[in-house]
């Protein structure tokens, strides 16, 4: 951050300093919503500043729709619903919306499932399961390595643990419980691959 107010030309260290921003905002976000919003609005100033180009563009809306759930947090429903829509318009914009499919390590992944969240902190369940159901199908047409890629497995078992936890919010254990299995069954397999993990032992 010194080098970046030093030097305003200076694109590494304005990326560096988003890059961590973004991912102390993302660790804060959960427990301290206020100052993930600092780190967070930093991370946007930096990236404002660097000279617009398609990886930028999607680190602005990956920050964008990230910082929506502390704006959730402290309560700021209105704030994070127009980052969520700033986020999207990007995305549009550089035509990675709509998709028909979605990458795990995507931005688009990080805006529709923040959209998803949302309805579901508004109380609209039913909107928050189709569209959570709609990504899972988007993920899985790109046919992620789940099977040799550790961090497909996590971001895949994530986000079928999210619709679990939705299908059991609406009453529907029918369809939460082959989400766990399949999950189980993955933790299983990484445990097999890599015995005595902590990392994969805690999956379990």
């Amino acid at each position: 951050e010194a080098a970046a107010r030093r030097d305003t030309a200076d694109f590494t260290s304005r990326t560096r300093v988003a890059s961590a921003a973004r991912g102390i905002g993302d660790i804060l976000r959960w427990n301290n919503p206020a100052e993930a919003m600092v780190a967070y609005d930093l991370a946007l100033t930096r990236l404002g500043e660097v000279r617009g180009n398609l990886k930028t563009q999607r680190d602005i809306a990956i920050v964008l729709a990230n910082s929506s759930y502390a704006l959730l947090g402290l309560k700021r429903d209105a704030d994070a619903d127009q980052r969520i829509d700033r986020a999207t318009a990007i995305l549009h914009s550089i035509k990675d919306l709509p998709a028909t499919t979605v990458g795990l390590n995507s931005a688009a992944i990080h805006v529709v499932q923040a959209r998803a969240d949302h309805h579901a902190a508004q109380g609209h369940q039913a909107q928050a399961i189709a569209a959570y159901e709609h990504l899972v199908e988007q993920v899985m047409a790109t046919r992620p390595d789940v099977e040799h890629d550790i961090r497909d497995a996590h971001s895949l078992s994530l986000l079928r643990r999210d619709l679990a936890a939705l299908y059991r919010l609406a009453g529907n254990a029918a369809k939460a419980d082959p989400l766990a299995s399949q999950n189980r069954a993955l933790w299983q397999h990484w445990d097999t691959r890599l015995p005595g993990n902590t990392f994969v032992r805690r999956r379990l």
